[in-house]
């Protein structure tokens, strides 16, 4: 008989808390206040009255075979705002975000504003995204840059 202990109640429990230190913590409440319950194929991240050049961005989610599109992923966008800062005071979750399901072409798209720099940073202007769902596991999605940023490296232009 082996008379080691079980460890896997400890993985679960380390998993659970995993998932509370890294999940926007709207994403663990009821499916009545679940975002990803309720995202459809567009979201606006910034109101009509934040202050700011607007932009549309309209995106794909593919299959890593790069060609098959992916219907029901969950696009997680998330910005600063024109001056550079996710929130005023300084807040776990940012003020600009959205969350959108990717329709049966695997597109998905949303309004929102250019974003600032980081105040004093030397980072470029961007908006993160995370990708999961529909059978794939979590992951970031390349920061979305912006042509004439002069802090964007020369080669990632």
């Amino acid at each position: 008989m082996d008379d080691r202990p079980n460890r896997r109640p400890v993985l679960v429990l380390c998993l659970v808390f995993l998932a509370a230190a890294v999940l926007p913590p709207a994403l663990l409440g009821s499916p009545k206040e679940d975002p990803c319950a309720r995202a459809g194929r567009e979201a606006v991240l910034a109101p009509s009255s934040e202050p700011g050049e607007r932009l549309r961005v309209e995106g794909l989610v593919f299959a890593p075979d790069g060609t098959t599109p992916v219907e029901g992923a969950i696009v997680y966008a998330y910005q600063t705002d024109a001056t550079g800062r996710y929130a005023t005071p300084p807040a776990r979750t940012p003020r600009l975000r959205g969350f959108m399901k990717t329709d049966r072409e695997g597109r998905f798209s949303y309004d929102t504003i250019r974003p600032g720099s980081y105040p004093g940073g030397r980072n470029p202007a961007h908006v993160h995204h995370q990708v999961w769902g529909a059978g794939y596991p979590a992951q970031w999605a390349s920061d979305l840059l912006f042509d004439g940023d002069l802090l964007v490296p020369e080669a990632e232009r």
